[in-house]
């Protein structure tokens, strides 16, 4: 029987429910100063289960164990006033766990949160952050610092550093725009977003080759002329209609919220979910996703982004039946900005560590989703993939310094597809995008390969 305190043992057989909240601040008040709550984990997907003090009720004398549906118990941190357990994917028990808890005092508030996070990862177990990246040939809005097209200083400074020709004059031919028909948000984030998946981020202080110097800007546009090249992709999920990289069909030109029940369908929301755990969780592996028109307005209009970090919280609303759940889905990507005065543009997180354990936090610096849905648990832990109450409600923009959602209701996410090594040979595709004139061995003196791709 666990110790709640010093010297003190719960000897209380009777139990109420607590059901997984939103947020801390939902903590529930109980007055009492002996509890045994009970909390149902539905997802057999593992997670991390949390149960702490709410501050307002905090007091340095109280105790809370937690106890697992697997047998694992947790006493809580005194300094924070949580515990927490780990589930492994498919070691969730019978999902029935329960909390311990002394107050002395007669009153406390608790908590009680479910969250299913995972990250890329590169083959050394490191995270995989890629970096953000910018190419719009096309755009008359962003600065004018020196690009293809109108803007030639890094294809000339490329010519000059390895003793080349033609790789301006190629790019001129295939990606400037004179006659001005081209609309300005056309451009590389396809290979853009996989480079950035690839190759490391380059110094943000840029480096120098052959007595030529590059900016941090620059050399990332080598990468995404070098993935055009020789990149390869493997699709991992689509929107289940129409036919491959047709834009039209209801799941592409509706937004989830003006049909929830239609966007909660076995093949939109489940298969999504499921590609993300066996991808970005399982393997480790960042995706390439078309994130869609970043006003909501146009879904037609192609944005791809590499995705490399997700949270998921499940909370209950429901008190008679915990089975059904409220879903929060955080997409985490990088963006494609740069600085207006042409400076590295960096990476869309930070890497720390809390209490021993990597965790990727976003800085604000990226583009991020979030995805509110409900979904119904089977009592094995499964998602209940036939049940009506599953609903894919609606996808904004996140905002992760403030924990808020920003703009308008956007379209679900397209397509997803994983970076494989590139060949090991040189080639010509079809549709080769890359400009021929750059050289495999050269990028790659100036960019380096992640471990999991050489």
């Amino acid at each position: 029987m666990p110790v709640v305190a010093p010297n003190v043992l719960n000897t209380l057989r009777a139990s109420r429910l607590l059901l997984l909240m939103e947020h801390e601040r939902n903590a529930r008040v109980f007055e009492s100063p002996m509890e045994i709550l009970e909390i149902y984990v539905p997802s057999e997907h593992g997670g991390r289960l949390r149960v702490g003090f709410g501050a307002a009720f905090r007091e340095a004398t109280h105790g809370l164990v937690l106890e697992g549906s697997n047998g694992q118990t947790a006493r809580a941190d005194p300094k924070t006033g949580e515990a927490h357990i780990d589930f492994e994917p498919g070691k969730r028990g019978d999902g029935i766990c329960r909390a311990y808890v002394a107050a002395p005092t007669g009153k406390f508030s608790i908590y009680a949160l479910f969250d299913e996070i995972a990250f890329a990862r590169d083959a050394d177990g490191t995270p995989l952050i890629p970096w953000n990246f910018w190419y719009f040939p096309y755009s008359h809005r962003e600065p004018d610092t020196a690009w293809a097209g109108k803007h030639a200083g890094p294809l000339q400074r490329y010519m000059e550093a390895f003793g080349v020709t033609s790789a301006l004059a190629w790019e001129l031919e295939h990606h400037d725009d004179p006659s001005g028909t081209r609309e300005g948000w056309e451009g590389h984030c396809d290979d853009a977003a996989a480079a950035s998946i690839l190759f490391h981020p380059p110094p943000d202080q840029g480096l120098s080759h052959n007595g030529v110097h590059f900016n941090a800007e620059e050399l990332k546009f080598y990468g995404v002329e070098y993935f055009g090249r020789f990149g390869l992709l493997k699709r991992r999920w689509t929107l289940p209609e129409p036919v491959e990289r047709v834009r039209e069909g209801f799941h592409h030109q509706f937004k989830p919220n003006d049909d929830p029940r239609m966007f909660g369908q076995q093949q939109v929301l489940g298969s999504f979910l499921s590609a993300l755990r066996k991808h970005i969780r399982d393997q480790g592996t960042p995706l390439r996703m078309d994130m869609r028109d970043n006003g909501g307005s146009v879904y037609t209009q192609v944005w791809n982004h590499a995705v490399y970090r997700y949270a998921i919280r499940y909370w209950q609303p429901d008190v008679t039946d915990p089975r059904r759940t409220t879903g929060e889905l955080i997409l985490s990507a990088n963006d494609d900005f740069m600085p207006q005065d042409g400076s590295s543009s960096g990476v869309p997180a930070d890497v720390e560590r809390v209490g021993g354990t990597r965790v990727v936090v976003p800085n604000g610096t990226g583009r991020d989703l979030r995805i509110e849905f409900s979904m119904e648990f089977r009592a094995s832990g499964k998602m209940d993939l036939e049940s009506d109450y599953n609903e894919w409600w609606s996808v904004r923009r996140w905002d992760p310094r403030n924990e808020t959602t920003t703009g308008e209701l956007l379209f679900a996410p397209r397509d997803a597809f994983e970076i494989v090594k590139p060949w090991d040979l040189e080639f010509d595709r079809p549709a080769a995008a890359g400009n021929p004139h750059i050289a495999r061995e050269h990028v790659e003196k100036l960019l380096r390969l992640r471990t999991r791709f050489r």
